[in-house]
């Protein structure tokens, strides 16, 4: 019997079935995780992606913004400055904020409309120090990809549009440490509590307007007083891309004629000395008076050195809800003295000793908001 001869090209030309239904399996499995685990589960996540929204949605209704990191977030807070001075307010900064997140959310607030007559900022020391790979989960919940190729250009990182790609196509690496955490926990026969955490800091920071209110520590405020040493003594160093972008928001306030107000926050006196022991020579300072003199219509409030005590402290560097209180109604002082009187010659504002825990409403705090959510988890969007 004749056989037809075997074709080698004919076998090559069928299409690969085997691989493309492991593609298909591939995007059906990271479909379902990227569903599975939403930015919910990671509560930093969470807040970037809530900060982006915030000021897309909001921005345009508020006289006065605040941007930053996580000290801006928790001790500045809407909810007091609002009836103090009776301007709209809305805080866009997010946990382990960086100078190239503040610029972005100020950007996308005034592209949306936002025409503030005032933006508060803050730049915490220590990550100014640190580069962009420090909020590499976080940078794709804020930026847009066009946003994300300009960082990457200005911090001359490759890497940093490489990571974008990467987490916005796979999920799985994505959201890897939090998938990590549900399957040990599953397998301590635990229930995973990650998802509960993200939306409650979503609840919290959409009820108090972008700040995060922190319940009171219910520690014992002697550990406040331990504090690990410095690892660099002997100066202060920006990293280039944080300076970058510190000089493009000041840049940004100045071309839409808007008052800008640089906060040093209150942390506890241990970690204050271990802040002046890693820069000796106060070169932070120093670059920061340097910008006043660039920028007129910059004024500097420091309160580092306003006594603030531990017993108000939910950590080493944030206050908790009565902290944030009085730290916002001294803010508030300030800022209405400055309209009233003007800007005068000395633009570096020491804040006053604390004042000690000031009497008003209640602010919602992150206890308040995990009972809401507990009870009804459709309210962290109320």
């Amino acid at each position: 019997m004749e056989t037809e001869p075997y074709h080698a090209t004919t076998a090559r030309s069928k299409v690969p079935a085997g691989f493309l239904g492991m593609v298909l399996l591939v995007v059906l499995l990271e479909l379902y995780i990227g569903r599975r685990y939403p930015p919910e589960v990671n509560g930093n996540s969470n807040d970037w992606r809530v900060a982006a929204e915030l000021a897309k949605r909001q921005a345009a209704e508020c006289d006065l913004l605040c941007f930053g990191d996580s000290q801006m977030k928790t001790d500045v807070q809407p909810r007091v400055l609002e009836p103090l001075l009776g301007r709209p307010t809305l805080n866009l900064a997010v946990i382990a904020g960086q100078a190239p997140s503040s610029y972005y959310l100020f950007r996308r607030a005034l592209r949306a409309g936002a025409r503030p007559s005032i933006v508060v900022v803050d730049y915490f020391l220590p990550l100014l120090t640190s580069n962009t790979q420090f909020n590499d989960e976080q940078w794709p919940e804020m930026l847009s990809l066009a946003e994300t190729a300009e960082l990457s250009w200005n911090a001359h990182e490759a890497r940093v549009l490489g990571n974008w790609v990467v987490r916005k196509l796979f999920p799985s690496y994505h959201r890897r440490t939090q998938i990590r955490i549900h399957v040990l926990l599953n397998l301590q026969g635990k229930s995973p509590s990650t998802l509960l955490a993200g939306t409650v800091y979503g609840r919290n920071s959409i009820a108090n307007r972008g700040g995060l209110v922190r319940e009171r520590n219910t520690l014992n405020h002697d550990d406040l007083t331990h504090v690990p040493p410095c690892e660099n003594p002997g100066g202060f160093t920006c990293t280039p891309v944080n300076q970058l972008y510190i000089y493009k928001f000041f840049d940004l306030a100045r071309a839409h004629g808007i008052r800008l107000v640089w906060v040093l926050l209150p942390t506890t006196p241990a970690w204050q000395a271990r802040i002046d022991a890693a820069d000796p020579h106060q070169l932070y300072e120093k670059a920061m008076r340097q910008m006043l003199a660039q920028y007129p219509n910059a004024t500097v409030v420091d309160g580092r050195h306003a006594n603030y005590t531990q017993q108000i402290f939910w950590d080493r560097t944030h206050l908790d809800g009565l902290g944030a209180a009085a730290f916002s109604t001294e803010l508030a002082a300030v800022l209405q003295r400055e309209e009233n009187e003007g800007l005068k010659s000395n633009r570096w504002i020491n804040l006053r000793p604390y004042p000690g825990e000031p009497s008003g409403a209640h602010l919602e705090d992150i206890i308040d908001s995990c009972e809401i959510v507990r009870a009804d988890p459709r309210n962290h969007w109320r």
